[in-house]
């Protein structure tokens, strides 16, 4: 659930001082990372820099199918995941308890497929690789793509939802962009930065 990318290698084992394996999964998550981060984070590379994988952190939050999966802590502590649902919403996930669960009643559909008519019918707007970040004021935004299903009838586009009470409710999606109608023409991947 948690990594640190540091740069070019990668390794299967979370690491500590000089490669040492620590996997004991003591302590609570977050003293778990912070502590892979600064045994790992130097002045000078370690032994070679590498992606480190705190196994013991590893949760499975979804029982469904998806992807794009991503992973805040929000101003409160709490952290907030989001992912696409492989049957065609984008799903937000909440952890009150340092990642260590994320309990089904803490889930929220907020961004479904939706439909837009054409001269050859009505063309499904998936959505896909949602992208969260909380503003300083403390609004929450999800960006996300929506990919046309029938090619080059409607544009691929970017879309936002926004909160603004610590995410118990979402506005509706807003179109920000819009790219080609076509997959190398498209609009892809979201990011927010404040």
């Amino acid at each position: 659930l948690f990594f640190v990318i540091l740069s070019a290698c990668e390794s299967q084992e979370p690491v500590t001082d000089n490669g040492k394996v620590d996997d004991s999964g003591e302590g609570s998550l977050p003293a778990r990372v912070t502590s892979l981060q600064k045994s790992i984070v130097k002045g000078e590379p370690d032994n070679g820099a590498r992606i480190v994988w705190d196994h013991p952190s590893m949760v499975k939050i979804s029982e469904e199918c998806g992807g794009y999966s991503r992973v805040i802590q929000l101003q409160d502590g709490s952290y907030m995941a989001t992912y696409e649902a492989c049957n065609g919403n984008i799903v937000i996930r909440r952890s009150y308890d340092g990642g260590l669960t994320w309990p089904k009643d803490m889930e929220q559909r907020i961004v479904p497929t939706y439909f837009v008519p054409t001269s050859k019918g009505n063309v499904a707007m998936r959505p896909a690789m949602p992208f969260l970040c909380q503003l300083e004021d403390g609004t929450i935004l999800c960006a996300n793509n929506f990919c046309p299903q029938t090619p080059g009838l409607v544009p691929y586009s970017i879309a936002v939802s926004r909160s603004v009470d610590n995410g118990k409710t979402w506005t509706p999606r807003e179109i920000v962009y819009e790219g080609g109608c076509i997959f190398e023409d498209g609009c892809w991947e979201p990011a927010i930065l404040q």
